[in-house]
């Protein structure tokens, strides 16, 4: 595999890709900038009012922006028209906004400590607040499975530290898990992985844990450096990006392979995607994307900006396999 650049978008910060390919972000020109989606050529579709980040994108269409300093969830129209602001003012989202398929969405928040601005909300399409889960408690990051059960990574009150949680659709707990305390800027723990039969992979920034849908610990598996980053391959296949390796395990805790990414171990941070072939791209610091075979080989190294020291940018894929590759040096730029 060989990808070939379709096109690129100067100052353009990637955050999200719609399912009719669209890509959704900022562009920062003249010391301004604009939220826009732009078209699969890389034209400007439709502008938005400057909102802020933590993007997440509903089924039918509406556009949903959460964060900054007042703390409130926005919903846009696919035209740009502001739809509707919810009613909590002055909480920090701490994740992107989880959409479901019936149009609902998940709102992890960390407001004051352990009073009734923390929570993990379960919002209606029309920014309504259908129920709040766990309030009090400082919610980090939250996944679904297809059977309709919510994972989430949330605060112990009673220890200052983090734990996985299991509920029912209906928000009630089903176990908890207590992880430690998560790294959550560089690397670490971020959103659980959920695989086809419900199980879930978390990390706690040294090992990746792998949980039973009962809550039952399966297997844990120790990370050199730390685990920065992982995806799920459409066969269960667990991919791990270290600050030194990207690791292949199986469902059963089974090394398939390890392929060195850097010697730099300092300076590398892991954003990893993996397409329907079980291809997988990981993009470092050094501002380079490494094409990865299911075996484990480098394809080819794609240069898309120089070094850069912080959090890694964005990895996509569009609706039809095209690669998406928010650059370390502010470009975008899209690969067939």
């Amino acid at each position: 595999m060989h990808p070939h650049i379709l096109f690129s978008v100067a100052h353009f910060g990637l955050d999200l890709i719609g399912p009719d390919g669209r890509l959704y972000g900022s562009i920062f020109r003249n010391n301004q900038a604009q939220d826009v989606a732009l078209d699969s050529q890389g034209h400007v579709k439709t502008t938005f009012p400057l909102s802020p980040g933590l993007r997440s994108l509903l089924p039918n269409g509406t556009l949903l922006a959460a964060g900054g300093d007042e703390g409130r969830i926005h919903g846009f129209g696919s035209d740009g028209a502001p739809l509707w602001t919810d009613a909590n003012v002055g909480l920090f989202k701490s994740a992107v906004p989880l959409a479901a398929n019936d149009n609902t969405f998940y709102a992890p928040f960390v407001g004051h400590a352990f009073d009734h601005t923390s929570g993990l909300d379960m919002v209606a399409a029309s920014g309504s607040i259908i129920r709040r889960i766990e309030p009090g408690i400082p919610t980090f990051a939250v996944s679904l499975a297809s059977n309709g059960t919510i994972y989430a990574i949330l605060q112990t009150s009673t220890s200052n530290q983090d734990s996985l949680q299991a509920f029912t659709p209906e928000g009630s707990r089903l176990w908890k898990r207590h992880l430690g305390f998560l790294p959550f800027q560089y690397g670490g723990c971020k959103c659980p992985i959920v695989g086809e039969s419900s199980e879930v992979y978390v990390s706690d920034g040294q090992r990746v844990l792998a949980y039973r849908p009962n809550g039952h610990l399966a297997w844990r598996y120790g990370v050199a450096g730390g685990a920065a980053s992982m995806a799920l391959r459409s066969d269960g296949v667990l991919l791990v990006a270290g600050s030194h390796d990207l690791n292949a395990l199986s469902r059963e805790e089974k090394m398939l392979w390890r392929l060195r990414l850097s010697k730099r171990a300092d300076e590398w941070a892991a954003a990893l995607i993996v397409d329907r072939r079980g291809t997988a791209y990981v993009e470092g610091s050094d501002g380079q994307v490494r094409v990865v075979s299911n075996t484990g080989k480098i394809l080819v190294r794609l240069k898309t900006g120089g070094s850069h020291i912080g959090p890694v940018p964005k990895l996509g894929l569009s609706p039809n396999g095209d690669l998406v590759v928010a650059g370390t040096d502010g470009t975008t730029r899209v690969y067939g």
